[in-house]
């Protein structure tokens, strides 16, 4: 889910990336777990959520083949791993990002505690 290098994490997604087109410029992209939702605009794309880590070059790739229009706008729903983590992939593009505070404030406070709410979020929950 965190993982910028697991490669088998990285290739299960992509294989396991699907793409809709459910409108005029417009595309949902379903993963594992989280879905994606892609805007074409006249100013370039937009997207809702960028999936988790291993993801993003899926996502990068995905977004070339959609449209030759560049990465405008990412737009944040809230902090969780699926679905924002995957923009890391992406940030060569420089696009706008929207989120409300409380997605600043949360991975600010991750980053604080070096990864530690991250590492434990993935703990399997006990029985």
């Amino acid at each position: 889910m965190y993982s910028r290098t697991g490669q088998s994490a990285i290739a299960d997604a992509r294989a396991k990336l699907q793409v809709k087109a459910v409108a005029s410029r417009t595309w949902l992209l379903r993963l594992p777990i989280v879905n994606v939702v892609v805007f074409e605009t006249d100013e370039g794309l937009v997207l809702v959520d960028n999936g988790y880590a291993p993801a993003g070059p899926a996502l990068a790739e995905t977004l070339k083949k959609l449209s030759n229009k560049p990465l405008h706008t990412i737009i944040l729903t809230h902090f969780h791993a699926d679905h924002a983590f995957g923009a890391w992939a992406l940030t060569d593009q420089k696009p706008r990002v929207a989120t409300e505070q409380r997605f600043i404030t949360q991975m600010e406070l991750d980053m604080r505690s070096n990864g530690l709410i991250a590492h434990n979020n993935q703990r399997p929950l006990p029985p």
